[in-house]
């Protein structure tokens, strides 16, 4: 089994690969600090079959990340760990086809527990949050994040890379540019994302993108080790 721990602390890093190893016989992990390293050792090794990666880690914006490496590459399977556990980013991360998603605050027990229901084929959630919500507004919310979640994932791997450049302001012949296509194609592409988001013009189409980031909180917390 191949495994990518994508975090930028070292010693978590080094303590989840112990972790792994209490589960798995045989196996063999890859770390790295950033996002550009991660895809660049997914586009490398197509064998990789499972990543554990920090929500904030540096060149990620929240769950653009996850969404991303769906696209790219949507036999992976993709697990969270983070400092960010509100209800609504681990219910949209799993609907975005996170295998897991698991708080850096959680106990020794509770990460090995994740971690064997995970490598056993299962998605793993925090115990507070497996069943339903019962919260009228926290659900209105969930509903609203899933709806998102699955408008995203309708966007091709191409219409994906579109909308990202497309929320950092790029005007179309930039885009092209950068792909090395046509703007006409661009413009297609631009018009069919609209469509799929039910959105009507560029701007609703940013702004429904950057609801995927989360934001960044101070790091107090994430100097907790596993």
């Amino acid at each position: 089994m191949k495994i990518i721990i994508a975090d930028e602390q070292p010693l978590f890093r080094d303590a989840l690969t112990r972790l792994l190893s209490q589960q798995i016989s045989e196996y063999d992990v890859i770390e790295v600090d950033n996002f550009a390293q991660l895809e660049q050792r997914l586009e490398q090794n197509s064998e990789i079959d499972y990543v554990f990666m920090d929500v904030h880690i540096s060149g990620n914006s929240g769950l653009s990340g996850l969404t991303t490496l769906r696209h790219t590459h949507p036999n992976l399977n993709i697990v969270i760990v983070s400092a960010s556990e509100s209800p609504m980013i681990v219910y949209r991360a799993v609907k975005l086809g996170a295998s897991g998603f698991i708080p850096k605050s959680s106990t020794l027990e509770i990460f090995a527990d994740a971690i064997g229901e995970i490598l056993s084929g299962n998605v793993w959630l925090p115990g507070e949050l497996k069943n339903p919500l019962d919260n009228n507004s926290l659900r209105t919310r969930r509903e609203k994040s899933e709806c998102l979640s699955e408008k995203i994932a309708s966007l091709s791997p191409r219409q994906f890379k579109v909308l990202s450049m497309l929320s950092d302001g790029k005007l179309n012949k930039q885009i092209a540019y950068s792909l090395d296509i046509q703007e006409a194609t661009i413009k297609h592409h631009v018009s069919l994302i609209l469509q799929k988001l039910n959105v009507v013009n560029r701007t609703g189409a940013a702004n429904l993108f950057n609801r995927l980031k989360v934001e960044k909180r101070i790091k107090s917390r994430q100097d907790t080790q596993v």
